[in-house]
Formats: structure tokens, C-alpha cells, sequence
């Protein structure tokens, strides 16, 4: 089973990019058919586990699944991090380290080594 899934991800990606590339508005993969209207950037996540009693078979039909990402409310995050560590007045140092931070991610060049994500 899990070589079927794994093969049949293959394909999607492959299938997919290649429509993609060709300006084509719909794909077709092991006889089911795929639009490919969404112009964003997408990514696939597959993960198997052949051991698990509870695994459902993947199928075109329910192996996709939308998902939405949204940003983090950076100036909670500091506030929460600074007050956790112990600092009194955490809310207006908080404020302050997020204005910078907004500051130099609006004014550095987009390089890899700099990273705002508050990882």
C-alpha cells in the first residue's frame, strides 16, 4: 500500500508541474482528473505509516486536503516571551523590539540569513 501512495504522489507532483509549466487549466493522473487553476505557490506533505492500525488507504479522493497558514500575532509572541522570562514592564519593551523588528524587515535587503519568523 504504501508504495501505491508513494507512487501515486509521484505522479500528482510531476503531473501537476508539468501542467503547471504548459499553462494548462486542468491535468489528468490514473484517470482522475485535476484542475489547476490555483495560481499560488503549493507544496505536497505525504506521510506514511504503514504500522498504524487506524490508516486510512490514500485515494485521489482523499488524499488532498486545503489547509491555511496565518501570521502569528508577532507583538503577543514578544510580549508573552519577555514576560515568561521576567521582565516587568514586558507589553511596552515588547512593542518596542516589534518596531524594530518590522523596521529592519521592511529595510534589509530579502537575504536568507535574515529571518523574521520568530522561530
Amino acid at each position: 500500500m504504501v508504495d501505491e501512495s508513494l507512487k501515486f504522489f509521484a505522479n500528482y507532483a510531476t503531473g501537476m508541474q508539468a501542467a503547471k509549466r504548459a499553462g494548462k487549466s486542468s491535468v489528468e493522473i490514473d484517470g482522475e482528473t485535476f484542475l489547476c487553476r490555483d495560481v499560488r505557490p503549493h507544496f505536497l506533505i505525504a506521510t506514511c505509516n504503514p504500522g498504524y492500525a487506524g490508516r486510512t488507504p490514500l485515494t485521489p479522493s482523499n488524499a488532498f486536503r486545503k489547509i491555511q497558514f496565518s501570521l502569528p500575532n508577532r507583538e503577543l509572541i514578544i510580549d508573552v516571551h519577555l514576560a515568561s522570562r521576567g521582565f516587568k514592564n514586558s507589553t511596552v519593551q515588547g512593542n518596542l523590539i516589534n518596531s524594530c523588528l518590522k523596521t529592519l524587515e521592511a529595510q534589509l535587503s530579502k537575504q536568507r540569513h535574515y529571518d523574521f519568523g520568530l522561530r
